[in-house]
Parts: structure tokens; sequence; C-alpha cells
């Protein structure tokens, strides 16, 4: 996160409009699923059970909300309004991935020209010391790989804030539902933290060898012709071999840890809304609209959050 936070001072403004239309975007579909509660209960007959219909009178609160704006609290408007929040949150998230999608770009270039800069400005005793193929290596792969980690850092950030508003919405419904599906999501996440530190390792460990491996291959393509003439290429060859078994490993690390990660969280996630369905209809004894609205908001607020930690890892 520090490489993240280096970069969005290096491009101020392009962060602070992608958090600001990603912050308005989790505004916006926290209103539609907000809606969904009058208009649940309008659908079922039970807009008329006051305060009794949700837990503290927030359903009367989001309907009386409604009204001030001038907004029947009937199906067809709500219908309407939740319509149109999804669709300027599409175009808020347009907008937001736009600009992460330009500094993307920009980071990999900016990134081979300062470098390009540098190599130039070297002392020649520089290049006694260093290999060429890290170097290429540098400008081609390692320049694309920075590049992707800004992606996923601000991946990460947006899907924060966007958990966030779903935690916010989730505790204004049910605060005690809300807290206990934020307690056990972070159980999960702790659970699993060991995957992330698998996948640091793989990914520490492919730096090395893909750096080393595009190292000795340049090195020995530029010596190719020597190897030919004297019949000595078989001494590339197994070096050559080794390393790219060694990277091959470091890959496979790298993938089991994302398919765990990725196939421990599904089923956890399920386990916990299953959980809270049960307790919110036997035990609380909550109206069905708000445990509807309620399992719907937790449901996207855990998988934001199982996002954020596939994401970051």
């Amino acid at each position: 996160m520090r490489f993240l936070l280096t970069l969005a001072r290096a491009y101020p403004w392009r962060t602070a409009l992608t958090l600001f239309a990603m912050l308005l975007a989790g505004v916006m579909e926290g209103i539609g699923l907000l809606l969904l509660l009058p208009m649940l209960s309008a659908a079922t007959g039970d807009e008329n059970q006051g305060d009794d219909s949700s837990l503290f009178g927030f359903g009367g609160l989001v309907t009386d909300t409604i009204r001030a704006f001038g907004i029947t609290p009937s199906v067809g408007p709500l219908l309407i309004v939740i319509v149109a929040c999804i669709l300027l949150k599409s175009v808020l998230l347009l907008l937001a991935r736009t600009q992460v999608g330009y500094t993307v770009a920009h980071v990999a270039t900016d990134l081979r020209s300062a470098l390009l800069r540098a190599l130039l400005a070297a002392r020649w005793e520089y290049y006694v010391r260093q290999p060429i193929g890290s170097l290429a290596n540098a400008v081609g792969s390692e320049a694309i790989r920075a590049s992707a980690g800004y992606l996923y850092g601000a991946t990460v950030v947006a899907l924060l804030i966007q958990a966030s508003i779903y935690a916010g919405v989730a505790l204004l419904v049910s605060w005690e539902a809300a807290s206990a599906a934020l307690l056990s999501a972070a159980v999960v996440l702790v659970a699993l933290s060991r995957l992330m530190r698998m996948a640091q390792q793989a990914g520490t460990r492919q730096t090395q060898l893909l750096g080393s491996l595009s190292t000795r291959l340049i090195d020995s393509l530029q010596s190719v012709k020597p190897l030919k003439a004297m019949a000595r290429e078989d001494l590339v060859g197994p070096v050559l071999e080794t390393e790219n078994k060694r990277l091959n490993r470091a890959l496979q690390k790298q993938v089991i840890s994302m398919e765990a990660l990725s196939s421990s969280q599904e089923p956890m996630v399920a386990i916990i809304l299953a959980v809270g369905l049960y307790v919110a209809l036997i035990h609380w004894g909550m109206p069905i609209n708000t445990v509807m609205v309620m399992v719907l908001l937790l449901a996207r607020l855990l998988t934001h959050l199982a996002k954020v930690q596939r994401q970051y890892q």
C-alpha cells in the first residue's frame, strides 16, 4: 500500500476524482438498497405498520424522507427511483474505472521513462556491475507488474469504500445484525490470512526468479553466436531450464493460494448469511421485508470484503 500512496501523490487529481466517483457510486447504490424496504412494505401491504415494520422504526423514517421529496412511497415511483440510482451508479463507476485505467497506463509509461532517463545518466561503472538482462526485465515486465499493482490497490480502495457504504446502511437498518456480520467477516478474514502470506511469498519468489531468468536469457542470447561457434550451447540450456522450473513452482503456489482463498470465502459467507437469516426470523422475529433487505445488504457487504481480500492478495 505504500507504493499505492506514492502513486496517489504523483497523480493527485486522477486519484481524487476516482475516489470521489467511487464514493458517490456507493452512495447511489446504498440509496437504492434503502428504498427496497418501503417498496417491499408497499408491495406486501405492510406500509401502515409504522415503527413496528422494522427495527427502530427505520422503515417509517425512510418513508417519511421519501414523502419529503414529493415522492409517493408506492411500488411504481420507488422502482423508478431505484433504477435511476442504479443507472447513476453505473455512470459513476464507468468514470472511476476509466480514470483508473488511464492512470495505470500513465504509471507504466512514466516508470519506463524515468528508468530510461536514469540509465542514460548513469556512469560507466554502473554498467560494468549491472547485467543488461536485468535492465531489460525492469523496462519490460516489471513496469507492467508495477502498474498492475496500482490497479489492484486502487480496486481495493474502491471496494473498501463501497463496503463502508453497505456497512453504514446495514447499521441504520439493524445495528445488531450488521455488527454480528462485521464481526463474523473479521473472523473469516483473519482465518484466511495465512493464504495471504502464502501469496506474498510466492509473489516475491516470482519477482526474483523472473528477473534472474530474463537476465540469464538475454545475456545468453548476446553470446549465442560464440556459443554456437564453439558448440557449447548445451551449457546454457540446463541453467535456463532450472530457472524456468523454479518459476513454475512459484506460479503454482500463487494459483493454489488464490484458488484456496476464493473457494474458502464462498461457503463461509453462505454460513454467515444462513445463521443470520435463522436468528433474524426465529429469535428476533423481524418482518420478512426487513429481513430480505438485510440479507441483500449483508450479502453485498460480505462479498465486497471478500473481493477486497482477493484483490489485496
